[in-house]
């Protein structure tokens, strides 16, 4: 289990934070750090440099080895008069891979100062995000000098909400100064439905080679005609065997558009994240049913897929599903509108437990009677417990066993 150690960094905690660090806990893998509002007040007067680049360094110096991640996000290291932030990270343990500097006020800095700065990572940092960082607000070409300042070594890049549809055909040149390395990239929440067609076409033809995964959640409204969904799929990479269409409003769509669209899905995608889009459970089984046999992993989380259904309907709904989608396809379907105050729980726990992933035919049954009978216990305590377990076993299981006869595949 991952262990985040929060530090608050302010004028007088300096050395009481240092001691901490030395003593921190081999088994705390992110550290989170959050510099002081009133501490960057007084550093523009120039009356306490304990938020500058070396002190900051001297800081990270003192990270224990087992840190992995460290998050700077949120701390307007952009607004520095004396921007140091190079010096910051290369104090850095070399056993760090990812770093969030999201919501730092980067775009306000030149394009060579923030390569200059991210060129302090070392060679080991993997994952980095710069999102909403106001890059929409900078002169053509920063966002791009600054990636060129990514150690090759890095492979997941984070530039959601910077609303990069203020490019234009220039996106193209932004994507260039990544590294061909770069195998995932997060555009989400970046205003791309703003973006005329034939300058998105353009834009993805800058795109890494290597790149398999691109993120595009929350870019698209689509409307009630497939064609803008149908145009933002025709002109992916043919590399990209993986995309974020989440919170695209696609549950706005009519079923026949739906069907238009995803019929013609690239054969390269392998995987689709279709979560938070208000899909209901009609709409699901269409996209099920005509989606080519390549794609192997949805993901439909947080959808309207069982909304208001009683446990029979659940149940002969997540039947159906299983029925029309491919065999080979693994389904994620959690959160769509199960009850904690009925008698979908068991559903609820099945979902978060992967068992919907797992199993060829997901019902009651293949939860474990053992799992069940901890529930009600920690639910009904020891005076209903063994009431409510026999009621269970009596009701519960003998509509499993009949919906799963019923539609058995």
């Amino acid at each position: 289990m991952k262990k985040v150690y929060a530090i608050f960094l302010d004028e007088n905690n300096l050395e009481n934070i240092l001691d901490n660090l030395r003593n921190l806990s081999p088994e705390v893998t992110e550290v989170c750090v959050t510099l002081s509002v009133e501490l960057s007040d007084l550093f523009f007067s120039s009356v306490c440099l304990r938020a500058s680049g070396s002190q900051l360094n001297l800081l990270f110096k003192e990270l224990p080895t087992t840190v992995t991640e460290v998050n700077l996000s949120s701390n307007f290291l952009g607004s520095w008069p004396e921007f140091d932030l190079k010096k910051a990270l290369q104090g850095l343990p070399p056993t760090v891979s990812s770093v969030n500097l999201a919501g730092n006020n980067l775009g306000k800095r030149t394009g060579l100062e923030l390569k200059n700065a991210l060129q302090g990572l070392s060679q080991g940092v993997v994952k980095v995000h710069l999102g909403s960082n106001d890059f929409e607000e900078s002169a053509r070409g920063v966002l791009q000098e600054a990636l060129e300042g990514l150690p090759g070594s890095v492979t997941e890049v984070n530039l959601s909400g910077n609303y990069l549809s203020v490019y234009g055909k220039s996106l193209k040149e932004v994507f260039l100064g990544l590294s061909a390395n770069v195998s995932y990239l997060d555009l989400s929440h970046s205003r791309l439905c703003a973006c005329p067609k034939d300058d998105l076409r353009t834009a993805f033809k800058g795109l890494p080679p290597n790149l398999t995964k691109l993120g595009l959640g929350a870019n698209f409204r689509v409307s009630n005609h497939e064609s803008n969904l149908t145009e933002l799929l025709q002109i992916l990479p043919s590399s990209i065997n993986h995309i974020d269409l989440s919170v695209s409003h696609l549950g706005d769509m009519d079923v026949i558009n739906l069907i238009g669209a995803f019929q013609r899905l690239p054969a390269n995608i392998t995987s689709i994240d279709l979560s938070n889009n208000r899909l209901n459970i009609e709409q699901l089984e269409a996209i099920l049913r005509i989606i080519p046999s390549t794609v192997t992993y949805m993901n439909v989380d947080s959808n309207y897929l069982f909304v208001d259904h009683t446990m029979r309907q659940t149940e002969e709904a997540i039947a159906k599903i299983h029925a029309v989608k491919n065999p080979a396809m693994l389904l994620s379907m959690k959160y769509n509108g199960y009850s904690l105050v009925s008698r979908t729980l068991p559903f609820f726990l099945a979902g978060s437990c992967g068992f919907f992933k797992r199993q060829p035919l997901c019902t009651l049954k293949n939860l474990p009677t053992k799992l069940i009978s901890h529930i009600f216990s920690f639910l009904y305590k020891e005076e209903d417990y063994a009431k409510r377990m026999a009621e269970y076993k009596k009701k519960h299981r003998a509509i499993t066993a009949e919906v799963s006869r019923r539609y058995q595949p």
